[in-house]
């Protein structure tokens, strides 16, 4: 998928961005082929702008898998930290989720590892949150920063890899609520409060993507072969 799709793609994307403009259409594809729409070329994703609107293309391909990586670590080192485990645990536990099976198994496909990089900094925000409201602070900030995250992680592109993120982030919530004895109201805040403001900031990239999805056969959703195929 590097040779074949993502290399390629990040090489337009690079052409458009020295050109001034964003990669609306990509005349070298087929016919032409609506290339912001399809998503994984992540185009109005900040760190995608600032290594392929600044570097040659090597190098910001390159340093763009280091630096998800090692973001990977450091937000879920964050995250565990924030749950009050000490250093060894937090760092032993930073790199099995940094070089796990999912991740190095995901290397080729940057769209992936670069949205789930974002995960444990969404949990972060998240248990900061709710930490909050059990101590009676106030979570509005961390509603806009989980948000924040989020938005970074649809502007990625990959739709699949927030919906995951979703399901883990909703369980997340409902066990910490319960583990802390919180009322329903405050966490229920936190959680659909950040999927306003994520999906606010994202809008321009995600409401595309799914009217090019539902003009695709990514539109049979409904079929039990297609939703089985994989």
């Amino acid at each position: 998928d590097v040779a074949c799709l993502f290399y390629p793609m990040k090489s337009y994307y690079a052409e458009c961005l020295r050109a001034g403009r964003l990669p609306l259409w990509n005349p070298y594809i087929g016919g032409g082929y609506p290339q912001f729409a399809e998503g994984q070329i992540g185009a109005l994703y900040p760190l995608n702008l600032l290594l392929f609107g600044l570097l040659p293309l090597t190098l910001a391909y390159n340093y763009n898998v280091l630096l998800h990586y090692a973001l990977a670590g450091l937000f879920f080192y964050a995250f565990l930290r924030r749950r009050k485990l000490g250093i060894g645990a937090a760092f032993i536990g930073a790199a099995i989720f940094q070089w796990s099976g999912f991740m190095l198994g995901h290397l080729q496909h940057p769209s992936i590892f670069c949205a789930v990089a974002w995960l444990p900094l969404l949990l972060y925000f998240l248990e900061d949150g709710l930490q909050r409201a059990a101590a009676g602070r106030e979570v509005l900030s961390r509603v806009f920063l989980a948000g924040l995250v989020l938005a970074m992680q649809l502007l990625v592109g990959y739709p699949p890899m927030v919906f995951y993120t979703l399901l883990i982030a909703l369980a997340y919530t409902g066990f910490r609520r319960r583990s802390l004895g919180l009322p329903f109201r405050r966490p229920a805040l936190l959680f659909l409060g950040s999927l306003l403001v994520g999906f606010s900031l994202s809008a321009v990239q995600w409401m595309p993507t799914m009217e090019l999805a539902f003009s695709s056969e990514r539109g049979a959703i409904s079929r039990l072969d297609f939703m089985t195929s994989f």
